[in-house]
């Protein structure tokens, strides 16, 4: 896969001799559809339960923390074109969902006996087919405490062997209309962004 740790992978301190890795970086996904509230038929049943669902977020670790707690953190990712989601629908394979240049995109933390890490986006992204995502939130509920290492934003990804709910959310509507279709996605996989 391509390597999408945006602006610079690593870098290398020549005073040290150590590594030091990239403020931006990009997670990958691999999910699978579960569950999908479609009321007004807006999806046309073009997505179902079990397609598969795959993409990537990027974001910025060197924003501030505006958590005081040492347990919890609170990142507000900057508006710019290279925070966000882009993802795709295996049934809606000429179509991603892409979250560039968000509206509001935050990443917040939880560390403490039990582990919550938790991705929003809201947004107005066009998917095509008269439909237009609206929100994309991916929330990660461990129980044993073991997801992460601790509440800040590193380039290790959240494990997610042992967590409760591992979910990626999506909510959308049809244009010209304001009632929303949501869906919700089971993660399989996160992962660093690798070549």
């Amino acid at each position: 896969m391509r390597t999408t740790l945006s602006f610079i992978a690593l870098a290398l301190i020549y005073s040290t001799g150590s590594w030091v890795y990239a403020a931006t970086i990009t997670y990958e996904i691999q999910a699978e559809v579960d569950h999908i509230y479609d009321p007004g038929n807006k999806l046309a049943q073009r997505i179902k339960p079990g397609d598969h669902l795959s993409g990537s977020y990027t974001f910025d670790t060197e924003v501030s923390d505006t958590a005081s707690s040492p347990l919890y953190g609170f990142y507000n990712q900057k508006h710019n074109t290279a925070n966000g989601f882009s993802l795709k629908i295996t049934a809606l394979s000429s179509n991603a969902i892409r979250t560039r240049n968000t509206e509001f995109h935050s990443i917040n933390t939880w560390n403490d006996q039990s582990d919550f890490y938790y991705v929003e986006s809201k947004m107005y992204s066009p998917l095509g087919n008269g439909l237009t995502i609206t929100f994309i939130g991916l929330e990660i509920f461990d129980v044993t405490g073991q997801a992460l290492s601790s509440d800040k934003l590193t380039h290790s990804p959240p494990i997610i062997s042992h967590a409760r709910d591992k979910n990626l959310l999506i909510s959308g509507r049809a244009d010209g209309s304001s009632e929303e279709f949501e869906l919700r996605a089971i993660i399989s996989s996160i992962v660093l962004a690798e070549d």
